[in-house]
């Protein structure tokens, strides 16, 4: 099934893209703001927002309420729990599909940037690692990666060389900041050597002016 997605439209003819998906919990609209911002600005006219809605299912930390997520969460924090391998590289199929709608409407693959917060950062490093076509960046914003196992099978060279991002608050409660600099030696040992994170001091799960700043910057440069 096709996901459930917000789009907004470049006001002129589109010749960029930006994926973005939302965090546990959370829906396309939490990440709107990003678009109503920077399409006040000239660089970002000629730029297609898309925000995808994870699927809501029971949550197994939740005693199986019903949550949006991109995966299931069986324990929280720990890097070593059993992982939902299923789901997430289920949710990544489904992002791809979004990224080659994109290119099936005339986006080049070099003008798409992925990206996502918390989960949907986790995702945004999965394209990043198993996409077949170079893309223009990849954001991961409050991220990890835990997947390890269905990776192995899956990666391509094709994106090595792209530019992530990886903004980490150092007070986060939820996804800690060492499970940050885990996926950040991860992918570097992997090959991905433009991997950058940048740590920012007394931010929790969310972001900050100096994170959006940098965000901003990030984007300009690769669309």
């Amino acid at each position: 099934m096709a996901l459930n997605v917000l789009r907004v439209n470049a006001p002129k003819t589109a010749t960029s893209s930006i994926i973005i998906m939302h965090g546990l919990g959370d829906s396309s609209e939490g990440w709107k703001f990003l678009s109503d911002m920077l399409h006040q600005h000239e660089t970002f006219q000629s730029t297609n927002f898309i925000f995808p809605n994870a699927p809501i299912k029971p949550l197994t930390i939740a005693n199986g309420e019903m949550v949006s997520q991109w995966f299931d969460i069986f324990e929280m924090g720990n890097p070593n729990a059993r992982q939902d391998e299923d789901g997430y590289w289920n949710s990544i199929n489904k992002i791809k599909n979004l990224i080659d709608d994109e290119v099936n409407n005339g986006i080049e693959p070099s003008k798409i940037i992925v990206g996502g917060f918390s989960q949907g950062a986790s995702l945004s490093l999965g394209i990043a690692s198993t996409y077949e076509k170079k893309l223009g960046g990849i954001l991961c914003l409050s991220g990890f990666f835990n997947m390890k196992k269905g990776i192995k099978e899956r990666i391509v060279d094709v994106n090595k060389d792209t530019d992530i991002f990886h903004g980490h608050g150092d007070l986060d409660p939820m996804i800690n900041i060492n499970m940050a600099r885990d996926a950040a030696t991860y992918f570097k040992g992997l090959g991905f050597n433009n991997y950058k994170l940048k740590e920012y001091h007394g931010m929790g799960h969310s972001t900050c002016n100096e994170e959006i700043s940098d965000i901003v910057e990030f984007l300009s440069k690769h669309i």
